[in-house]
């Protein structure tokens, strides 16, 4: 299954990370939880698959799991292209 996920990050203290969670066709995926790389910030896309997670402004990376897949981490970037196996 193949993932789109846009991040846009705002720079502040914290950072206020959103997107969307597709999968190869285009359908929203509900249920993925995103985290930061600590695990301290969580969020959760919803019916439309969009999630929003604040996290630390040293945060780079997120970890996005979906339940019956192995978690991905992807590192921050405009463009997230990651594949549940």
């Amino acid at each position: 299954m193949l993932l789109l996920l846009v991040v846009l990050p705002t720079l502040a203290q914290d950072i206020s990370t959103s997107g969307t969670v597709k999968d190869s066709n285009g359908n929203p995926l509900v249920g993925v939880v995103v985290s930061s790389e600590d695990g301290t910030k969580k969020g959760l896309t919803d019916i439309e698959g969009r999630f929003t997670v604040s996290s630390n402004v040293g945060d780079r990376s997120f970890i996005f799991s979906l339940l019956g897949y192995k978690d991905v981490k992807e590192k921050l970037k405009d463009k997230i292209w990651a594949i549940f196996k």
